[in-house]
């Protein structure tokens, strides 16, 4: 395995209300980012106010190619950590919001990565490029937003197809990922898919794309889920030893049993996020990011 560097550095689970007006703070993962944890000790932001609160007024994600003082509000303790680019995602369980998860990501030079924000064009028949964050990634950013996958096609089609997380790895050399030869120039090499689900409606697609060097998790996971019980199906890792990368099996369990994301922090230096996909009462899939 190869020595990394990755570009996630912070995520956050945010509990919305129960008229959905207010979302606060319920949990973070903020690794070395000491003063964005002290700050967002706490915190509360109504609909319309901040990252969180921008997600809670819009019910989409929220993608920040770079983040400023007008929507994300702890802006100067993000940049002190290293922070440039910032995503809120909804998760919805059956028509209420629940839950916003706001993820923080680093842009040092050398990094390359992508994070990317499908959703409907042309009447809802395919999923085209809204936003992203393309760190090192200028030549594949403005191809990639001329390109539309209908459903079942690319990674962001399948995601929509199954609406369940999914991985793919080999980015360069994949059939299934229709940028191939993009990514193989550029060094992408794994990426996954996440679908945010509304009362079992696809809103929109989020993509991870991770290089070797600068992986945006060192590993990723797709379960599956029936009842209570989930069991792994996919596992990629991007790390010096994937042996001491943590268990997530406790935290997919609690993301279960309470139905709701969960972010997490270990002794050995690993933080994660576990994302669920709420369909019809039920957790269908869960997918998770440990960097």
């Amino acid at each position: 395995m190869t020595q990394t560097h990755g570009m996630t550095a912070a995520a956050e689970v945010w509990r919305v209300n129960d008229d959905e007006s207010v979302a606060t703070l319920l949990e973070g993962a903020y690794g070395d980012c000491e003063a964005l944890r002290l700050e967002s000790t706490g915190t509360e932001l109504p609909a319309g106010e901040g990252m969180a609160g921008a997600v809670l007024a819009r019910r989409v994600p929220v993608l920040l190619e770079q983040i400023d003082g007008e929507v994300f509000e702890r802006v100067e303790a993000a940049r002190s950590a290293g922070v440039v680019a910032a995503l809120g995602m909804p998760v919805f369980d059956e028509s209420r919001l629940s839950h916003v998860v706001v993820v923080m990501f680093r842009g040092e030079p050398g990094m390359v990565g992508a994070v990317e924000l499908w959703a409907g064009r042309r009447g809802r028949f395919e999923l085209g490029l809204t936003e992203a964050y393309h760190a090192g990634l200028e030549r594949f950013g403005k191809v990639s937003r001329h390109v539309n996958f209908p459903m079942g096609s690319g990674l962001p089609g399948l995601v929509w197809q199954t609406a369940l997380p999914r991985m793919m790895t080999g980015l360069g050399q994949s059939r299934e990922f229709l940028r191939s030869s993009g990514a193989e120039s550029a060094g992408l090499t794994t990426g996954f898919g996440y679908p945010v689900i509304h009362r079992n409606e696809l809103k929109a697609v989020m993509l991870w794309l991770s290089s070797e060097q600068t992986p945006l998790a060192k590993r990723h996971e797709v379960w599956r889920c029936e009842g209570r019980t989930c069991r792994r199906v996919t596992t990629e890792a991007i790390a010096d030893d994937a042996s001491d990368l943590v268990d997530t099996q406790p935290f997919v369990e609690l993301t279960v049993r309470e139905r709701r994301p969960v972010v997490f922090e270990t002794d050995g230096n690993e933080d994660g996020v576990v994302l669920p996909v709420l369909v019809h009462d039920e957790v269908r899939g869960v997918g998770v990011l440990v960097w």
